[in-house]
């Protein structure tokens, strides 16, 4: 079947060099997603594997149709007891373009009755407007369809991760304005750092860069520690599950690798410190000024994540934070080194030869990668 992951977006290359890297199957890559091919192992993998991807979709049905009933139809044909359940209360969500299928409450209501034809007793689930989504964990019932409709094409996909892939667990602490686990982890990709030879976060906040690093050196399984809808579903093969947690825990190595997480906040190195522990990583933590830059003067690649000025997104101290990127890019030298910012204080990283290496949303804002 086909299994479409979505991502952050601008970082689409990325997650599919992470799929070819994990052998997971052939990356087709899609506008703020990508696509491939793949069986139950191929879910589970996914969802355990992938760092880039925020969930995975699998398909459930694929036809053309021009009419509601004609969509309904052909709905009913598609055996969907595999991955949905008696009881289940299913949250129905429609994209539509150039097509006659645009009454998305027709759809939705349309989709709930071809289910419930045959799996008896499944129901419509509306969340409140203000909630973000359900953790799979919680409440394994709520399961979350997507209806893709594209001219005559329809597809229909369901949702196997529940709660956001990026919340890997343990960022239970965290500082002002903190990154995203996959907005961190597609910084440390687009260094080129090799794995092996120290690495850098002189403003490291909550850690989340230097931990996502850390897990990459030593091949720990980004969903390590989490449930998954999938785990509820009909299909559900525990003994493949536990073949396949087995397989991911055989790849991971004892890295050895240097990896410093600085911060002049003492409270934020301590937090740093308390998420690596839980995170099951080793970093070394120091509570210091980017300009003491002696503790980590060997590390050849640095990735962060500084403070954008004048914003209210990010840190809105009402500082000029120039002389900030001045001093960073002083410490930072020749050295392979990537950093997330607005377009404001980029014009410094350009200036001093930094190109950019992606842009992507963070906070609610466009941001930009600068690589060197």
């Amino acid at each position: 079947m086909k299994l479409r992951l979505p991502c952050a977006p601008g970082l689409e290359k990325l997650l599919a060099e992470e799929i070819r890297e994990l052998a997971l199957g052939t990356p087709v890559i899609e506008p703020f997603a990508v696509e491939m091919k793949g069986g139950l192992r191929s879910v589970m993998r996914a969802n355990l594997e992938l760092g880039l991807a925020t969930a995975v979709w699998a398909e459930l049905a694929s036809f053309e149709a021009s009419r509601p009933s004609e969509f309904a139809r052909k709905l009913r044909r598609e055996n969907v007891k595999d991955w949905i359940a008696q009881g289940d209360r299913l949250q129905v969500r429609c994209q539509t373009r150039n097509t006659r299928l645009y009454d998305h409450r027709e759809l939705t209501v349309r989709v709930i009755s071809a289910i419930d034809d045959q799996v008896v007793g499944v129901d419509e689930w509306r969340p409140p407007k203000d909630d973000d989504g359900v953790d799979a964990e919680r409440d394994p019932t709520h399961r979350e369809l997507r209806v893709r409709i594209d001219g005559k094409r329809c597809r229909v996909f369901i949702e196997t991760s529940g709660a956001a892939l990026h919340r890997r667990g343990y960022r239970q602490e965290v500082t002002r304005a903190p990154l995203r686990e996959d907005l961190a982890l597609a910084l440390v990709r687009a260094s080129g750092w090799d794995r092996h030879s120290p690495l850098a976060d002189p403003m490291c906040g909550s850690g989340t860069v230097a931990i996502e690093a850390a897990l990459l050196a030593g091949r720990l399984p980004p969903g390590a520690g989490r449930r998954f809808a999938f785990e509820h579903a009909p299909c559900f093969d525990p003994a493949l599950w536990e073949r396949v947690q087995a397989s991911a825990q055989e790849a991971r190595t004892d890295s050895e690798v240097r990896i410093i997480a600085s911060d002049r906040d003492e409270g934020a190195a301590r937090v740093a410190g308390s998420n690596a522990e839980r995170a099951g990583v080793r970093l070394e933590v120091r509570a210091a000024p980017i300009s003491e830059s002696a503790h980590w003067e060997d590390a050849t690649t640095v990735v962060t994540n500084p403070p954008w000025g004048g914003t209210k997104d990010r840190l809105d101290t009402g500082d000029d934070v120039r002389p900030l990127y001045q001093r960073l890019i002083e410490v930072v030298g020749e050295r392979a080194a990537v950093v997330l910012t607005d377009p404001q204080p980029g014009r410094l990283l350009e200036a001093a030869g930094f190109g950019e290496a992606f842009r992507t949303r963070a906070g609610g804002r466009r941001v930009r990668a600068y690589a060197k």
